[in-house]
């Protein structure tokens, strides 16, 4: 059964980013489980704000399609690093915030000597190349916010 919870707790990320009352469903992995999750959503009065979460790779299009399917109207989509359990940075999918993490937040980890000049290669390249939706596609961690239809 999907674990669905009201954000009460403070020390829930989510709290951050979702308006009070709002129900937070961790979207399982498997099909039946999505399902149920679909009939829950359902069932929500019109109006109701859920926050669709999926820790997994392609997870973008996996919280997509299940708020087509459930006339959730999306009004963020949130990238979150490293991963939902150990959220350290939650930011807009969005050009603009994701250049600001490429540009500002992603770094050489402290303490890495061995791996810096290659880490910090990569992080240069990424900056350069990558355009901007990829984060997305890649992060595993990520946050549907919206609105029943």
């Amino acid at each position: 059964m999907p674990e669905t919870t009201a954000i009460a707790p403070a020390t829930y990320p989510w709290t951050i980013v979702a308006p009070a009352g709002s129900q937070v469903i961790a979207v399982p992995g498997d099909a039946v489980g999505r399902g149920d999750v679909l009939a829950q959503m359902r069932a929500m009065p019109s109006g109701s704000t859920v926050m669709l979460l999926d820790g997994r790779p392609g997870s973008r299009r996996r919280l997509r399609v299940l708020a087509r399917a459930a006339a959730v109207e999306i009004e963020h989509e949130y990238v979150v690093l490293p991963t939902l359990r150990s959220a350290f940075v939650i930011v807009d999918d969005t050009p603009t915030t994701v250049a600001w993490l490429y540009g500002s937040v992603l770094t050489v980890p402290p303490g890495t000597t061995l791996l810096a000049a290659p880490v910090d290669l990569a992080i240069r390249l990424l900056r350069r190349l990558a355009p901007w939706w990829l984060l997305g596609v890649i992060a595993p961690g990520r946050a549907l916010m919206g609105r029943l239809a």
